[in-house]
């Protein structure tokens, strides 16, 4: 920042009226830019363009097959592809959709349980130049419905089982692709050649703005909203991540090609982690949501199978941890933490382990997958760490000035990965993707609601949210702590007298839809979050629920030994405070407070 004499100044504004006198004050010169700290504005990096070698996702992975066709890239069941196997296979999925016409521009919605094939349709999608919408078929059939129409797809990738969940006896999608008929699994498997269409009909992205995916937030403050993402951001994360992440893994690990595991809902962006690593040529393993339901369980099979690198949340590292993840004669040589603010306990065994790496990796929906990164090596507490590959991070103040180090302020992100905004909501988007005032050529940034603190090492702490100016669809609600993990519970708020608030959140979901919430109760009640691990249909939900609700009681009374409890569910979570009040109750205890927020009964779950 420059600072100059008041005499000095005077004589740079000529013409003015006012006698400035020989005053000793010192001013600050508006009209110097203010200095950003590099840290979190590095140099941009040149990152390939669709129609250049690895200009694309979908050319990573033509190019992947290329290289190593005989490597085994995709597991699933009892399904093992090669990286040519799934690149044939992507193609003759690409050239059905291709063939109905589904082109660029469109959406395309993928409403498929955890299965190889859910890999193969997003790429598919893309390489029709199309953009995919990731539906959760643990979400109540109304509100995938609601998506459905909201996200204005023209196509649905489905079952016969599951498309009653989306459709619900409605129209729908002019274009459905179930790829449990007959006649569409031959020409999957190669058995029928695929219909004739134009190669350049399958040639992937044209433009490195063109979306490639359309994702919606949780829609915890009101109407859900679809983040609409472009390839652009795809392709700038993946070589992040090669230099980053899975370089220097490698190199700890000496194991060769990897094995990773692939837990995350497809609905949520984190899961993009795992496809980087199997266009990088490793060896993803997308496990079912029957396997995610026992941490035990799912721990002796990643022994068993010799799994090199874990991507979950803090709280379901917590749970993995607890049954012995780091624990035998093989353990993952990277856990991957994102989702959630890291608990410094956490970190700190991590950081201690000598057989594994950590790594952190924060980023909202609207900016793709990540836009900090650090490894928990580079850290004695937890640290957003730094900006991504042609990511810039700014911590400003209301004036949209960099605050000082040490001082506190909003994140503001820009960059390659900034999204292309919000699905036909333009006031929302206005509001939330505004004008970045230090970029030469216009552009927009992002404004996230997070409050952080410039640390003298570079670094960014995460200190909780910030009210929300713009639209009254914004979070409005503030806290003042990041998320704290706990055995089995996610802290949302700490501390008070009143008993705490158990929320019960849904399935395959986050702590973090309940935020705004804990940020609207009175500050002497404890909020507490409760996970649920996801369901695929197939197994019954009351066998889930008979096997869930002991747990979440345990874990109730671990926190609050006797009543009067507070119970709280989402979506299928709903079902389970339910349950669990009901259980409570026969046991003697009170349940002062029972809610439900979008729940249905089970029955209304399944499909007709």
């Amino acid at each position: 920042m420059t600072v100059i004499p008041v005499e000095e100044h005077a004589e740079r504004v000529r013409g003015t009226s006012v006698k400035w006198g020989a005053l000793p004050t010192l001013v600050t010169d508006t009209a110097v830019p203010v200095t950003i700290a590099p840290e979190c504005t590095p140099e941009r990096v040149a990152v390939p363009l669709p129609g250049q070698p690895g200009g694309s996702v979908d050319a990573l992975l033509r190019e992947r097959a290329e290289a190593t066709p005989e490597a085994i890239v995709l597991v699933g069941g009892s399904v093992t592809l090669t990286a040519r196997q799934l690149d044939a296979r992507v193609d003759r999925m690409a050239r059905l959709l291709a063939s109905r016409g589904v082109g660029p521009s469109d959406v395309v919605a993928l409403a498929l349980p955890r299965i190889a094939d859910y890999v193969v349709a997003i790429f598919a999608v893309m390489r029709t130049g199309a953009a995919f919408l990731p539906l959760d078929l643990t979400h109540p059939p109304a509100r995938l419905r609601e998506l459905l129409a909201d996200g204005g797809a023209v196509a649905l990738i489905s079952t016969t089982e599951h498309q009653g969940s989306v459709l619900g006896g409605g129209r729908g999608p002019r274009v459905r692709l179930l790829i449990d008929r007959p006649v569409i699994g031959a020409v999957l498997d190669g058995v029928v050649a695929p219909p004739a269409v134009a190669d350049a009909a399958v040639s992937g992205p044209s433009s490195a703005d063109q979306p490639a995916y359309l994702i919606y937030t949780s829609g915890s403050t009101g109407r859900p909203k679809g983040v609409v993402v472009g390839h652009r951001g795809l392709t700038a994360m993946y070589y992040n991540h090669l230099d980053e992440i899975f370089g220097p893994t490698e190199r700890f690990a000496a194991r060769g090609r990897l094995r990773v595991a692939q837990t995350v809902s497809f609905a949520f962006d984190m899961s993009w982690e795992e496809l980087f690593w199997l266009l990088a040529g490793h060896e993803v393993h997308v496990i079912d949501d029957r396997a995610r339901l026992a941490p035990a369980a799912l721990v002796a099979h990643y022994r068993e199978v010799g799994i090199d690198v874990v991507n979950v949340t803090p709280s379901d590292a917590r749970g993995l941890i607890a049954a012995g993840l780091l624990q035998g004669a093989h353990i993952p040589a990277l856990v991957l933490l994102g989702g959630e603010a890291v608990p410094p306990d956490l970190w700190t065994m991590l950081r201690e382990h000598p057989g594994v790496l950590g790594y952190d990796l924060y980023g909202p929906t609207e900016f793709t997958i990540n836009a900090l990164g650090s490894p928990v090596s580079a850290s004695p507490t937890p640290c957003l760490g730094r900006a991504v590959r042609n990511a810039h991070a700014r911590v400003l103040d209301s004036s949209l000035t960099e605050v000082p180090v040490g001082a506190t302020g909003e994140l503001y992100l820009s960059g390659d990965g900034i999204a292309i905004g919000y699905h036909d909501r333009t006031g929302l988007t206005a509001g939330a993707f505004v004008a970045d005032p230090y970029s030469p050529d216009g552009r927009r940034m992002y404004r996230t609601g997070d409050l952080v603190r410039r640390r003298p090492d570079g670094g960014l702490e995460y200190l909780g949210r910030t009210a929300r100016l713009g639209t009254a669809n914004d979070i409005v609600a503030e806290y003042d702590t990041p998320l704290l993990g706990r055995e089995h519970v996610v802290v949302l708020r700490d501390g008070g007298a009143e008993a705490p608030l158990f929320c019960v959140y849904p399935a395959g979901g986050f702590a973090w839809q309940f935020l705004p919430l804990a940020g609207r109760l009175a500050a002497d009640r404890p909020v507490l979050g409760l996970p649920l691990p996801s369901l695929d249909g197939a197994e019954s939900p009351t066998a889930v629920i008979d096997e869930t609700v002991e747990r979440c009681i345990a874990a109730v009374r671990a926190e609050q030994p006797s009543g009067p409890y507070h119970l709280l569910g989402h979506s299928f979570g709903g079902n389970v405070a339910h349950a669990m009040a009901a259980r409570l109750a026969a046991a003697g205890e009170r349940v002062a407070f029972v809610g439900l927020i979008d729940t249905v009964p089970l029955t209304a779950c399944r499909p007709a």
